[in-house]
């Protein structure tokens, strides 16, 4: 049966949304799209830590993580600010919501970037793709 057929699937460069992608894609007869954009944020010297690894690399960057906690526009050390990550998200959605007009768009990535998305007001929502269903 195929449920997809007026779909377009896009994913990521990552292999675990790739891997992801390419088990729909198989399943549905799609071909997958690669698109970088749609990569995780940037966590800079954090990046493959967990909070508490973080926290104990040193005062600094305990210091740094809270503030990165409680506010959008900062960046963990050389890295990328969710509020940059989030505008990245955006301007990439709304340009494949144009490409694909007339299709609904399978978007396979990481929770970032996802929940970035998620989190548009609905007034910008509704321009993006209108009447397109969120999967």
């Amino acid at each position: 049966m195929q449920l997809l057929n007026d779909y377009s699937l896009i994913e990521t460069f990552l292999q675990r949304a790739y891997d992801t992608a390419l088990s729909i894609a198989a399943r549905h007869t799609l071909e997958v799209q690669r698109v970088d954009e749609l990569r995780e944020c940037n966590f800079g010297t954090w990046e493959g830590l967990n909070r508490a690894e973080v926290i104990a690399r040193s005062l600094e960057d305990a210091r740094l993580l809270r503030e990165w906690e409680r506010d959008t526009t900062l960046s963990p050390p050389e890295g990328e600010s969710f509020q940059a990550m989030q505008e990245r998200v955006c301007v990439v959605v709304e340009r494949l919501a144009q490409v694909h007009p007339e299709q609904a768009i399978v978007l396979v990535s990481h929770v970032g970037p996802l929940f970035a998305f998620s989190l548009i007001p609905p007034q910008s929502a509704s321009s993006i793709g209108e009447g397109m269903p969120l999967l």
